[in-house]
């Protein structure tokens, strides 16, 4: 993981630093003015990058609570977070990555159950237990899922059988505990043509030269980004695009 694309005159300097704080508060705040916004994210799956840069913690830390108090000033409405790759971080044991850095309003949160290789092979009846998990780190905070899928391609031993059978999961304890959480977001609504998902992919890994040039990993790779939709990329619906259909009149059926 690294940082994303930042000023050219900005990206040397700690995330701490003065200027580096202006600037991105005075860009968020023109982006707050500009648009509706009811929840606002600093960072993506911040863990990934500080798990290999925890030197850079403390830094982050003070940078998001002054954009965050910059923010509650102006637009009180907005809840801020920083979103967390939670399978991730129970995979290279960075829970405690969360535990500091979850200084938001809400927990956001990304997760995808899969094993070694991006392979689809897990139970999906394995959801409860991770939803479980994030609730109890979160405490009294509510939650948002804000990326969650299943990967149907057979190279990554997906189905449709269970990418249905784990979106209908995911409805039920949404339903379950809708008290604690915020919303929950699919990703995605359907799979792409492989040549755009392969530069889509090299977007990931711009420092990474060896893994684009790698063949192997790079055809593992797009086929995970590729094949997590509900609809096949000529439209065609999944067996999860009914499940879809039926569980969202379900869930907005139930809402008092």
């Amino acid at each position: 993981a690294v940082r994303g694309s930042i000023p050219e005159d900005l990206k040397d300097k700690d995330f701490d630093d003065p200027e580096f704080i202006q600037r991105f508060t005075d860009f968020v705040l023109d982006v707050l003015d500009r648009y509706p916004v009811q929840y606002l994210s600093i960072g993506n799956e911040v863990n990934d990058y500080f798990v290999d840069h925890r030197n850079e913690i403390p830094a982050y830390e003070r940078f998001f609570q002054e954009v965050r108090s910059d923010i509650h000033v102006k637009h009180p409405e907005v809840k801020v977070g920083m979103t967390f790759a939670y399978h991730d971080a129970e995979r290279n044991n960075s829970l405690d990555i969360i535990q500091r850095l979850d200084l938001g309003d809400f927990l956001p949160v990304t997760l995808y159950l899969y094993n070694q290789g991006f392979i689809f092979d897990r139970d999906p009846q394995e959801l409860e237990g991770y939803v479980n998990r994030i609730l109890d780190l979160a405490g009294n905070k509510p939650v948002a899922i804000v990326e969650i899928g299943w990967n149907t391609a057979e190279s990554l031993k997906g189905n449709q059988a269970d990418q249905a059978e784990f979106l209908r999961e995911a409805f039920r304890l949404l339903a379950q505990h809708r008290d604690k959480i915020e919303f929950l977001a699919w990703f995605a609504l359907h799979d792409h043509k492989p040549e755009n998902t392969y530069e889509s992919a090299l977007s990931f890994i711009p420092h990474r030269p060896d893994l684009a040039e790698n063949e192997e990993f790079m055809g593992v790779f797009v086929d995970f980004l590729n094949y997590l939709g509900l609809r096949e990329m000529d439209g065609t619906p999944k067996e999860a695009w009914f499940v879809f259909q039926e569980e969202s009149r379900k869930y907005l059926d139930s809402i008092p």
